[in-house]
């Protein structure tokens, strides 16, 4: 089963530059709305009308992308292999489609070729610490899913080592070190990989929210509810918290607390959704049902 988690890394290959597009580009605005064969379409016309240069790099990059999108994996692949056949491709461009022909053969199961993909990239011109922690970290997960955990925490720790990886990489790092003991049911020392996130320089409070939450995941699974229902009350308290992180959370809390039977706090953390602004309509919804299901269990105890 894939862990959700994986996602974060293989979808890196999708953080492209189109600001050499006008606004308008049909093909560029097909792609936003996700509708990626009539996006290919357009790409490849682009692509006759204008064969050669950076743009044309582009668009052979932005086909191999729209035919991920359509699932063909294999076809997606043989596309962004193109672009490495082209004269005055940009660093980033190289880049982004060898990113491509990885992600398109992790798609395909194809994982030893992926990695193997992945690490080609390493010695591409351009190639900074930012994509190296990307290359880390994707080699990390699929290490991960192929049961390879002392490979793969070995690739998690070579981000640690980068001088330059932006803090979120850092974060990623210690996440997916911290998945690896989860599945091992290591949970102390898993908690204490997630802890780590918040003492990385540059880090800023807001960033540490979804570590605290997964720590107390951990302790649930660990049985010690008391000590992840602290763990979310000390999340609510963090400086400039959104207000989806702030439903998320109470979402949590209440769940924990309507478990145990604590239905007048649960309901308590319940209404605290309910007050919040920028929450989607499903969300304060789910906490009205939330509401009228802990008032059931308190009226059927009054019986």
């Amino acid at each position: 089963m894939k862990r959700q988690w994986l996602w974060l890394a293989v979808l890196i290959c999708l953080t492209f530059s189109t600001s050499t597009w006008a606004d308008g580009d049909q093909a560029q605005q097909f792609y936003r709305d996700k509708k990626f064969a009539e996006a290919e379409a357009e790409f490849r016309k682009a692509l006759a009308e204008k064969p050669a240069g950076p743009e044309a790099a582009q668009y052979q990059m932005m086909i191999g992308h729209s035919l991920n999108g359509q699932n063909k994996y294999a076809e997606a692949a043989t596309e962004f292999r193109k672009v490495a056949e082209m004269k005055d491709v940009p660093a980033t461009i190289r880049l982004n489609s060898a990113l491509g022909v990885g992600r398109a053969l992790y798609l395909q199961k194809k994982y030893d070729e992926a990695i193997a993909e992945y690490r080609k990239i390493l010695s591409l011109e351009g190639t900074r610490d930012v994509n190296r922690g990307e290359i880390y970290y994707a080699v990390g997960n699929i290490l991960a899913e192929q049961k390879k955990a002392p490979e793969a925490a070995a690739e998690y720790r070579k981000i640690l080592e980068l001088k330059e990886a932006p803090p979120h990489h850092k974060s990623q790092a210690y996440t997916g070190l911290a998945n690896l003991l989860r599945a091992e049911k290591k949970y102390p020392e898993a908690v204490e990989e997630l802890r780590k996130i918040s003492a990385i320089e540059s880090i800023t409070a807001r960033q540490t929210v979804p570590a605290q939450i997964q720590i107390a995941t951990l302790l649930l699974e660990d049985r010690k509810p008391d000590q992840a229902l602290a763990e979310y009350r000390k999340a609510l308290t963090t400086p400039e918290i959104t207000d989806p992180q702030r439903a998320q959370l109470l979402n949590a809390s209440g769940e924990l607390l309507q478990s145990q039977g604590k239905y007048e706090a649960a309901i308590a953390d319940y209404r605290k959704i309910l007050e919040l602004k920028d929450v989607p309509d499903k969300t304060k919804q789910k906490g009205q049902a939330n509401i009228a299901a802990c008032e059931e269990k308190l009226k059927a105890g009054q019986k």
